[in-house]
């Protein structure tokens, strides 16, 4: 995620988009996994993250 983090977060708001929300959850929840390690848990962008985690897991059912 320190390289490029757009581009998880690009190709999940993709899948998203597009009904694949297994794949967008499974995205968001590794982005998620990156934002604590790197930039904390309490970090504005991890909080978006994981917010954005609940939201397609919730319109999954998961």
């Amino acid at each position: 995620m320190a390289g490029r983090p757009a581009v998880p977060v690009i190709c999940s708001q993709i899948a998203k988009r597009t009904g694949r929300l297994d794949e967008a959850a499974a995205l968001l929840d590794a982005l998620v996994t990156d934002a604590e390690q790197v930039l904390g848990p309490d970090h504005p962008n991890t909080r978006m993250h994981r917010q954005s985690l609940a939201y397609v897991r919730g319109e999954s059912g998961i």
